[in-house]
């Protein structure tokens, strides 16, 4: 490609990128369930996205631009566009599902883009970012099992994902329109065994820059060392992604909670012996039986005197007697 064809593209996908974010902004503000910017948690959360989206399409457009023919400025480029599309295309399910009086035109299809879409942003920038860097090519023919490894993880995860049937991992209020239903039950299904080799191959490639590092000198030594760094600042973000979400949504989407909420649900009511924490009704058994357990106590109390005053005067009796 040449450098002119390769700038133009290169900024186009960049500019792309860029407009996905005011577009997620204008959607967040317009949905009701959401906090907007009030939300700490959740606007440090959005922050670290938009960093991470402007990071990679910014570098990766300079680094195309340049050299046109390193692999690595065009992964940084798609991972940021896709990672765009994603928080875009989550928005507006979010947005939608959240409408009182019905789903907003696509929801289904942006649905199942959402689903599938971080695919393409993630796993390329944690597989072959590392086993490319720097110069666009892997460190030697030895390492193109770890590359089909990574290919072979991200095509299974994805098509299962995106072609499971049934209701969605991540939004069960919407079915797939795109289930294939001999992937149910197979390894397949919802991403099956693409999620074991995901980070399998993300460990190998990682290795690769250990090689890297041992061998290089000089200036791709530093290069190597400032990557390691980003490399490390966007592993801890999305580790710990679920962290900067508000309590409430991490309280929502936890199974346990749900569990939990299913469990009370099914479990019968029972009167609660706090003030207020029944009826009229609920007030009135409760004096009654308040009444009936106080008369019983009196009456046994009374009983145990009269038979005791009767053993007495028997045993006087008896004893006269005698």
């Amino acid at each position: 490609m040449r450098v002119r064809a390769a700038s133009w593209l290169a900024w186009a996908v960049w500019g792309l990128s860029v407009v996905l974010l005011p577009l997620s902004a204008a959607l967040l503000l317009f949905n009701p369930a959401s906090s907007g910017i009030t939300d700490v948690p959740g606007a440090v959360g959005a922050v670290v996205m938009a960093a991470l989206i402007l990071t990679f399409s910014t570098v990766g457009a300079l680094i195309a631009t340049r050299q046109p023919q390193n692999l690595v400025g065009w992964i940084m480029l798609v991972a940021g566009f896709a990672l765009g599309a994603t928080v875009l295309t989550s928005t507006y399910v979010d947005l939608s599902i959240s409408q009182p009086r019905g789903r907003l035109p696509g929801t289904e299809w942006v649905t199942w883009f959402a689903q599938w879409m971080w695919v393409p942003g993630f796993a390329p920038a944690l597989t072959f970012l590392l086993l490319l860097f720097p110069n666009g090519r892997l460190p030697s023919r030895r390492w193109r099992p770890v590359g089909w490894l990574a290919v072979a993880a991200m095509v299974i995860l994805g098509s299962g994902m995106a072609f499971t049937p049934g209701p969605f991992v991540d939004y069960p209020k919407v079915t797939n329109p795109l289930g294939f239903a001999p992937l149910e039950g197979s390894l397949l299904e919802g991403g099956g065994v693409g999620w074991f080799l995901l980070p399998v191959s993300v460990v190998l490639s990682a290795s690769s820059m250990v090689v890297r590092f041992r061998r290089a000198t000089g200036e791709v030594r530093q290069q190597i060392k400032w990557f390691a760094l980003a490399a490390a600042f966007a592993a801890h973000t999305g580790v710990h992604r679920q962290a900067l979400l508000p309590k409430q949504v991490r309280r929502s989407q936890d199974p346990r909670s749900l569990l939990r909420q299913a469990q009370g649900r099914d479990r019968p009511r029972r009167a609660e012996g706090r003030p207020g924490g029944g009826g009229e009704g609920d007030d009135a058994t409760g004096s009654r039986l308040s009444l009936a357990a106080s008369r019983n106590a009196r009456e046994g109390r009374a009983g145990r005197l009269a038979s005791s005053y009767s053993q007495t005067s028997w045993n006087g009796h008896s004893a006269n007697f005698a």
